[in-house]
This record gives C-alpha cells, structure tokens and sequence, in this order.
C-alpha cells in the first residue's frame, strides 16, 4: 500500500500516530502495552526523524557534529509531546466529565 501525503501534512500524521499510541498504551503499566502500536509508532517516528534535516547551530571541531539516531528520535518526540499537550490534557478532561457525568 502507497498513501500519498502532502509535505505540509506530515505533521499532522505524526501527531495523530503519537496521540493514537499515547491513548491506546499511556495508562498501561510496563510489559503490558499493546506492542504492535507502541512498535509502529517507533518505526514511524523513527523513519520522520531520520529524515529531518539536521542542521547544528554551532560547530566543534573536535566533536561529532551529527546527532545519533536515537538523539535525533528523542528529540523529536520532545517536539511532538509539546505539540500534542493541549490536545491530550483536552483528551483526557473530556474523558473524565464523560465518565463522572460532570459539569466541566
């Protein structure tokens, strides 16, 4: 299968996968997640990550200047968290109402 995706939309795509993995295995305790998400979601994150440019502010000249791999991810997934706050703390205040049948 082929999906076509408009460069301006990707990230939106990655926040859906992010948000879509964080409701599925957030509440679920270590060794319980439902891996076949948690494992997508790391592959493609993975695969955006290494495909962003890396652009460092300074250079060093006696240190790599690249990011690793999993610096790169990690980064990322430091930017999509932040992204996807609001909609998730919205999420899950919704959730609650709904639940309790409150006024919120």
């Amino acid at each position: 299968m082929k999906i076509e995706i408009k460069e301006e939309n990707y990230k939106q795509l990655v926040q859906c996968v992010y948000l879509g993995n964080l409701v599925i295995n957030g509440y679920r305790k270590v060794g319980e997640e439902k891996e076949e998400y948690s494992k997508f979601t790391q592959n493609l994150l993975s695969q955006f990550a290494a495909a962003l440019p890396d652009k460092p502010k300074y250079k060093f000249v006696h240190m790599p200047n690249e990011k690793s791999d999993d610096a790169r991810l990690s980064d990322l997934n430091n930017l999509i968290d932040d992204s996807v706050k609001e909609f998730y703390v919205q999420h899950l205040k919704d959730a609650f109402c709904e639940i309790f049948d409150c006024i919120c």
